[in-house]
């Protein structure tokens, strides 16, 4: 039984251990950014039980290097594309005023980055303007080069 329960503190330790990107709201990176002049890195993803968002949170979003590159080099931003969230981009406030968490839609502002789809990443440069826009399947490498490609 000790061992057992040693195991489980030993396992539970090394989750707590594991490095997390430290995500920022998306009202609050704007206000950052200007301290700071970081690009801002969104990633917007549509429905948390789609495959492509469980490759890239599961597995692009947990590399080591990738979560070094977005808590050091940008200002990192989690976004739910079809959430209820408020959030006011350039002085407009945009809304998802149909959004239920049984039937989500698109938020409008993913409507306004006119997103073909979902996961996406979007980077905003230092002056809050949108830099490039990469969709769904990219892997940690893939992802890594494409960031600083975009600079």
């Amino acid at each position: 039984m000790k061992k057992i329960l040693s195991l489980c503190l030993f396992l539970l330790g090394l989750n707590c251990l594991e490095a997390r990107i430290d995500w920022v709201n998306f009202n609050d990176a704007f206000a950052l950014q200007k301290s700071s002049s970081k690009q801002i890195v969104m990633v917007i993803y549509g429905d948390t039980l789609d495959s492509k968002w469980k490759r890239l949170d599961g597995t692009t979003l947990k590399d080591p290097q990738v979560e070094e590159y977005l808590n050091t080099q940008v200002i990192s931003v989690l976004f739910s594309g079809k959430g209820g969230r408020e959030v006011e981009y350039k002085g407009v406030v945009y809304k998802n005023p149909e959004y239920t968490i049984w039937t989500p839609k698109e938020h409008s502002f993913s409507k306004y980055l006119k997103l073909e789809k979902f996961p996406a990443v979007v980077i905003f440069n230092a002056k809050g303007e949108v830099e490039a826009i990469k969709y769904s399947r990219f892997g940690p490498d893939s992802l890594l080069k494409w960031l600083k490609e975009n600079r």
